[in-house]
């Protein structure tokens, strides 16, 4: 159960590496976006309660460059440092050695 702030919140659907799908799920459309810090960007906008979310990306392949909330007079504004896809690594999802597993019993 949420309680009457989370509702009110936008940014929990929100996932960091899920940022485009989200936006696109939300219907929000590809517009030429500011330069933002010297690069120029395509800014993705939705409405979600009474507040409206901003995406801006940059590059090929395109990525993340800022998240934005503005909320009636208030804005928040979360600048990526780096974003980089890695290559998957199964190895890293295997079970460790030594480890048992076995079904729960009901």
């Amino acid at each position: 159960m949420k309680s009457a702030a989370e509702l009110k919140n936008p940014l929990p659907e929100l996932e960091f590496g899920r940022e485009l799908v989200h936006f696109r799920h939300k219907g929000a459309a590809p517009k030429e976006g500011p330069v933002l810090q010297g690069k120029s960007t395509i800014a993705f906008m939705v409405q979600v309660g009474d507040s409206q979310l901003f995406l801006f990306t940059i590059g090929t392949p395109e990525r993340p460059w800022v998240v934005a909330r503005q909320r009636g007079d208030k804005r928040e504004v979360f600048w990526y440092g780096t974003y980089e896809e890695l290559p998957f690594e199964p190895k890293l999802f295997a079970k460790p050695e030594g480890v048992k597993i076995e079904e729960a019993r009901q």
